[in-house]
């Protein structure tokens, strides 16, 4: 198992691996760094909804860029301020990353999902959540759709996606906006 960390910039590496030398110095790069080319049309603007389609290429490009480079079987696009186990574990970070915890399930909890063909999701509510954008507000089944959308844009192209396709999965996850996650 290898782990890639994506960067928008070759600046942002080294940055990353300069606070790294700083806050621990001689540390050995555990991780695999991959630093992602600029879109055809060049990188969004970094605000608003520019963030959410530079995070959703990144990860795309990574997800990429694992394919081409590694031999893994699996892939995991988190973005760096998730805490895998902050709200799921009942053991502490300490007990979840030991030899018996929660971590080292992961896997195993992946395959059983794979091998049953069961994604964990769910349905996103139209007001249970609102986001503030200053100039607009959206429920969450909006923003979330809107995000499915445009991460869905990568994957299939408009009109393209015929009957009994795999594609059609996407297409049946934005009609019902179907949120899923892993853990």
């Amino acid at each position: 198992m290898n782990i890639y960390v994506v960067f928008q910039y070759k600046e942002d590496l080294d940055l990353f691996r300069e606070a790294v030398d700083c806050i621990i110095p001689g540390t050995p790069e555990l991780w695999v760094p991959v630093v992602a080319n600029a879109p055809k049309k060049g990188w969004p603007k970094a605000y608003s909804m520019g963030n959410q389609y530079i995070a959703a290429y990144k990860k795309y490009y990574g997800l990429a860029a694992m394919m081409d480079i590694g031999k893994e079987e699996y892939g995991l696009m988190m973005d760096s301020e998730i805490g895998i186990y902050a709200m799921r574990a009942e053991a502490s970070s300490d007990e979840a990353c030991g030899a018996d915890g929660t971590w080292s399930k992961l896997l195993n909890r992946i395959q059983a999902f794979e091998r049953r063909k069961v994604w964990p999701g769910a349905r996103v509510s139209p007001t249970l959540t609102t986001y503030d954008f200053g100039s607009f507000k959206k429920s969450g089944r909006d923003y979330d759709l809107h995000l499915l959308r445009e991460n869905a844009r990568y994957l299939v192209e408009k009109g393209r996606c015929q009957p009994e396709q795999p594609c059609q999965k996407v297409e049946n996850q934005l009609k019902k906006v179907i949120w899923t996650w892993w853990t």
